[in-house]
């Protein structure tokens, strides 16, 4: 995720001073253990985009998305780089 210089540690520090309540390293998939829910990636998405500008299109907003830090990680790189091709 160069556009913002963050690397994955970073991020996944990010992520657990968005969310401090999840359990970022459980085994099992976040949402379907009930770890993270809607509304907590609604509140990741709106933090994202205030802190980074980076915007996750609503048809990402899907739970394989967001069933671990890596696949978030993977979706917030993507965003970010098609948000660069975007940018004039």
């Amino acid at each position: 995720m160069e556009r913002n210089g963050m690397d994955r540690a970073e991020f996944y520090a990010f992520l657990s001073q968005v969310l401090p309540e999840v359990d970022w390293d459980s085994p099992a998939a976040l949402m379907e253990s009930g770890e993270l829910d809607s509304l907590d990636v609604l509140m990741f998405a709106g933090e994202l985009y205030e802190r980074m500008r980076i915007e996750i299109p609503s048809s990402q907003l899907k739970a394989e998305n967001f069933a671990s830090k890596e696949t978030i990680w993977m979706l917030v790189s993507a965003c970010a780089e098609n948000g660069k091709k975007t940018q004039i």
